[in-house]
Order: structure tokens, then sequence, then C-alpha cells
């Protein structure tokens, strides 16, 4: 099959306001080869996708010296469960708590099936009170592209509130 361009009026018209639409054309090729060629073989389609899965579901970093300033991480692991290459495009704190919180830095991933990142989220306090945040990670999986993965990083010595706001103190009242 020839696969020659042929210069026409509608072509010259391409010469953008040059005093010649014939110089323009001659630039791209006219009456020679596009540099169009058939492949012997069609594409390879893939088949499946990426699934990720993020383990831990939530982030909890408990027991933080916080009087020492001491800082205490949580290592995150990121897993492709799919049956084809999973791309996770970005990984983020949503907020770092006033620089309380640190993300190892995680570069664009393209995860095989069955393959593991891991990276880590570390804590500093330098109060008595939990810092609350989250990670967001957005990946190429169809049914959960854009993750938020809580965190929380409590002091040591600090006992949590239930949802009411009482404190658990560990008897029914």
């Amino acid at each position: 099959m020839d696969h020659t361009a042929v210069c026409s009026p509608s072509t010259r018209s391409l010469g953008l306001g040059l005093a010649s639409g014939w110089l323009f054309a001659g630039a791209v090729g006219c009456d020679a080869e596009t540099g169009f060629s058939k492949a012997d073989t069609p594409p390879v389609t893939q088949e499946g996708s990426g699934e990720i899965d993020v383990q831990p579901p939530e982030i909890r970093i408990e027991d933080i010296d916080w009087e020492g300033g001491i800082a205490k991480g949580q290592l995150v692991a990121i897993t492709n469960l799919g049956d084809n290459n999973l791309r996770v495009h970005d990984v983020s704190l949503i907020s770092n708590a006033g620089g309380a919180l640190y993300l190892e830095e995680v570069d664009d991933l393209n995860l095989a099936p069955g393959a593991t990142a891991e990276f880590s989220v570390v804590a500093t306090l330098t109060t008595f009170e939990p810092v609350e945040s989250a990670l967001r990670i957005q990946s190429g999986d169809v049914d959960e592209s854009n993750l938020s993965i809580p965190i929380l990083a409590l002091p040591e010595g600090y006992v949590p509130t239930d949802d009411t706001g009482a404190s658990d103190s560990g008897t029914d009242g």
C-alpha cells in the first residue's frame, strides 16, 4: 500500500498566510513519504485491571513521647491485588497537622499484579493532644481511584474518647 501524501489546493491552504502555500506544503512532506506504516501485528490489548489494597486501613500511631519530642512511625503497604498493572499517581497527606506528621517520599508507582510498595507515616507531637489527618492515594483502580486513609496520632498516656465525647473509662454506667 502506498502511503504518500498528495498536495492539493486544500493542502496548500495550510500555508497559514505564507506568500507561498507550496513552501509550507513542501516542508510537511507533500509528494513524499508520510512516516506512517502498517504494523504486521495488531496492538496488544491487556485484559483485567489493577486493584488497590492499603494496609493498615486506618493509620493509628500511639504512645508517642511528646515531652521528649520523639518521632514514631507506622509502615503502610500498597498492594496490587488485580490481574493487571496498577498505577499509583499520588500519595500525600491531606494535612501535615502543623508539621506534626511527615510522609516518606513516594514516587509514582507502577505495581505489577501481586507487587507491594511500602512507606512510612511519621508523627512527632509537641503537645498532649491527638493529631488527626488523612492519607490521600490516587490510583488507576477503576473502583477506588481516590482513597482517603484516616490517620490518628496519640501522645503517650492519652485516653481517647468515644464518638459521644464521653471518656473511655472502661466502666459501664
